[in-house]
């Protein structure tokens, strides 16, 4: 019965009854994660030692293997997320978390720090990723295919690296409210959608000819929330998939 302040949800693509709910602190109680093998008819509780805990993130071919954002680094799971250890800088808030979409092998974090950080050997060791810090809250990251190089959703927009550092996107590529809440790579549309907070979700096509616009759930994506407000999360990636 108790109300929890849920922050990400992710599911076993081999074993879909088997998911995980990762939940931030609140005033009564610590953060952790929560996971159900019955496709959410029962749930336990699987504590971080007490952190909040503001990502989750599944490998895309070794699902056994997860990893969680918290608010002291990132840990990593190799058993379902039975057992956790810390991997990822120590000390560091990390908002959220991204496996490339083009290398199974790497991941991306975004942290409080306004840095991003790295990992090209499944998650066991990050370095500071981009060559320099965005100066802006760093909210979301996400290992981009369709588009080229990597996304960061800001305090004041939308960045990219594309291997010489971070920059953001020219002001007519961007939002009319620029704060970015979170970004989700489809590969399989040759787009992203980038959420945001207060002016709903912006669809980035692939063609660099053609300028983002509002986005609403047409194009075969299940979204969570509203397309004229926020906050909310994009949950599901595919066309063909279910609505949560």
């Amino acid at each position: 019965s108790t109300v929890r302040p849920l922050t990400r949800f992710v599911i076993d693509p081999r074993t879909p009854d088997l998911m995980y709910v990762g939940y931030a602190c609140d005033i009564e109680s610590p953060g952790g994660i929560l996971r159900s093998s019955d496709a959410g008819a029962s749930w336990e509780e699987i504590s971080l030692g007490n952190l909040c805990v503001y990502a989750l993130e599944m490998h895309r071919e070794l699902p056994e293997i997860l990893f969680a954002g918290t608010s002291h680094g990132i840990r990593r799971s190799t058993d379902h997320g039975l057992s956790w250890s810390l991997v990822g800088p120590p000390g560091i808030v990390v908002w959220d978390l991204s496996g490339d979409v083009r290398v199974d092998e790497t991941f991306y974090a975004a942290t409080a720090n306004d840095r991003t950080y790295r990992s090209i050997d499944r998650g066991l060791s990050w370095q500071q990723y981009g060559g320099n810090a965005i100066p802006t809250q760093v909210n979301a990251i996400e290992g981009m295919s369709p588009i080229d190089g990597v996304l960061a959703g800001t305090a004041n927009g939308v960045w990219r690296n594309t291997g010489s550092g971070w920059q953001p996107l020219p002001p007519e590529e961007q939002p009319t409210i620029p704060t970015i809440s979170t970004i989700l790579a489809v590969p399989e549309l040759a787009r992203s959608l980038v959420g945001t907070w207060g002016n709903g979700i912006w669809d980035y096509p692939s063609d660099p000819s053609a300028a983002p616009s509002p986005a609403v759930p047409s194009i075969g994506l299940r979204v969570l929330g509203s397309p004229s407000g926020g906050p909310f999360r994009i949950l599901a990636t595919r066309p063909e998939a279910d609505a949560l």
